[in-house]
């Protein structure tokens, strides 16, 4: 499957391996979005998410997991803030 382009508000905090910038929930993003060839989950396609660090332009790459309901962050950390531990 061609690579596509989506808009994208991030679903979760992430922060950056490079350069340790923090990117918060519902940060606007143009991404690359790619199915993940050989990877499906009862049926369910498995999408890749590229994005770019908003301060250092570095990739970071995320994918759907169908089995938990959530994402499988690939290149960056999640960050759990107080209010997010709180929730849990």
């Amino acid at each position: 499957m061609a690579e596509r382009r989506a808009d994208l508000s991030l679903p979760m905090s992430l922060q950056c391996n490079t350069c340790d910038n923090i990117m918060s929930n519902g940060t606007q993003f143009n991404s690359r979005v790619e199915q993940v060839i050989g990877e499906t989950y009862l049926g369910i396609k498995i999408f890749r998410f590229h994005i770019q660090c908003t301060n250092c332009t570095a990739e970071i790459k995320f994918k759907t997991d169908p089995k938990n309901v959530g994402f499988i962050i690939e290149s960056a950390r999640v960050c759990w803030t107080k209010s997010r531990i709180m929730l849990i």
